[in-house]
């Protein structure tokens, strides 16, 4: 299937008529729009897609910031007899594609489509990013003719990517693991900026091994660690001193975009707390040059 956690729970759900994967778009106030596209991904194993809701402060931070959203949900759960990620790989490779067609109607460049991705979400988002030049499926029609690289690549607690940890948790916390090796890191590699708990069961030596990797190729990397966080790094407003990193997480992924594309205003998006109510918003929108 294809579809949201939420929408499969939801009484009467038809798979059948659920099978191909989406795109839900988002897009920013003409005044204040660039022309960057960011793809965001849903984690969920591979199983479901399950990260609407952490995917959301994200989605609202890039339109905030003149960026062209485009959601993608892919078809989970796992397929069977094949890897844990080809679906979603499939899929979003072919999204980057379909989304790259749409640039010219919608006013972004296909030149500036990055993609953001959490755990499953972020394996298939470094799928794409690290061997976009090998085709995940056969071409089915002219869109499949347009490049499937992206400019940049956010991933957030990569799950999958080290060889102790290809299917599930790291078993031996990543310790002398290596890559695995579907992460090609061809020609077209794009630059990242990861973001990670350091305490994530999906071991944080993951993004630091594919850190490691970029530099080594030379192409510009961002690696944030969050101290004591775990799988879910992002963090609780309403815990404290405890939700390390619910403040400021999204101002690390915004501010690498805006280090790529300075035409992206930082005064416009970075915000110390979130707004939590409609006079607090327009306080904080008044502060704005």
């Amino acid at each position: 299937i294809a579809a949201k956690t939420d929408d499969v729970k939801t009484t009467g759900f038809d798979r059948a008529a659920n099978r191909r994967p989406f795109i839900e778009w988002y897009r920013p106030a003409a005044s204040n729009k660039t022309d960057i596209c960011v793809m965001t991904v849903s984690g969920g194993g591979f199983d479901v897609t399950c990260d609407a809701a952490r995917l959301q402060p994200v989605i609202d931070r890039l339109v905030r910031a003149g960026i062209t959203v485009a959601d993608v949900t892919y078809r989970t759960p796992r397929p069977e007899g094949l890897p844990i990620h080809q679906s979603a790989w499939e899929d979003l490779q072919r999204a980057v594609r379909v989304v790259k067609s749409e640039a010219a109607k919608r006013g972004f460049s296909p030149d500036k489509v990055g993609a953001t991705g959490i755990s499953a979400g972020a394996k298939a988002v470094l799928l794409v990013a690290t061997r976009s030049e090998t085709r995940a499926y056969e071409p089915v029609d002219e869109i499949d003719a347009i490049p499937a690289n992206l400019a940049f690549a956010i991933p957030q607690a990569p799950a999958y990517v080290l060889e102790d940890g290809a299917t599930g948790p790291n078993a031996k916390k990543g310790i002398g693991a290596e890559v695995v090796a579907e992460l090609d890191f061809d020609g077209k590699t794009c630059p990242m900026c990861f973001l990670q708990g350091a305490a994530d069961v999906y071991s944080p030596l993951g993004s630091v091994r594919l850190y490691q990797r970029l530099r080594a190729m030379g192409i510009p990397a961002e690696l944030h660690l969050f101290a004591d966080r775990w799988h879910g790094f992002h963090g609780d407003a309403t815990i404290g001193d405890r939700g390390t990193a619910w403040d400021h997480w999204c101002d690390r992924m915004l501010s690498s975009i805006a280090r790529l594309y300075p035409e992206v205003d930082a005064a416009r998006w970075v915000w110390s707390l979130p707004p939590q109510s409609e006079e607090e918003l327009r306080q904080l929108e008044s502060q704005l040059p």
